[in-house]
């Protein structure tokens, strides 16, 4: 199905590395309530 009314989308991608070497990336989003983790990868 088509999108008829493309929504905007604002956010951000963080990377973070620990102490032992594991990374992990961090999609975040602005809704109406504030800031929200939308997704993590590792």
């Amino acid at each position: 199905m088509p999108v008829e009314h493309p929504h905007p989308l604002y956010g951000w991608r963080f990377q973070g590395t620990d102490d032992a070497g594991d990374s992990f990336v961090f999609d975040v989003y602005q809704g109406a309530d504030g800031w929200h983790v939308h997704h993590a990868y590792s």
